[in-house]
């Protein structure tokens, strides 16, 4: 139960970082909360017994506020389940408890350049209506 409200804790924190208003055609904006999202579906895959969607809706959120074609959703969701699966058991300083440290290193890997790249390449998916072009 512990686990539910560390992460409803920190979706929350996520969310009310997201200042993008509906109608913003900022890439800038536009990448940062697919960056969000992409940590949303790690923790969201990565404790799937949880069933976080239920607790919380920030995805939908992310999917209404930005202004990207429905298939970049799909792409995130899929990048992050694959990402969770190749997450390795690490021992940890507290207890000897085993975990994957998920949110940790799905953080760590948006500031990458890789990710950076993938996530700049999806702006030829921001919906023509919005985009400056």
């Amino acid at each position: 139960m512990k686990k539910v409200y560390l992460l409803l804790i920190l979706s929350l924190g996520l969310t009310l970082s997201c200042t993008t208003s509906r109608d913003s055609v900022e890439p800038d904006k536009n990448r940062e909360m697919l960056k969000e999202l992409f940590i949303y579906k790690c923790i969201s895959r990565g404790y799937p017994e949880i069933e976080f969607e239920k607790f919380d809706n920030s995805a939908a959120l992310y999917v209404e506020l930005s202004r990207y074609d429905l298939k970049v959703y799909l792409k995130i969701d899929s990048l992050a389940k694959d990402f969770v699966s190749k997450i390795t058991y690490k021992d940890t300083y507290y207890e000897d408890e085993k975990t994957k440290s998920i949110f940790f290193q799905s953080m760590e890997y948006t500031k990458n350049n890789e990710f950076d790249s993938f996530i700049k390449s999806l702006d030829k998916y921001i919906l023509d209506e919005y985009n400056h072009k």
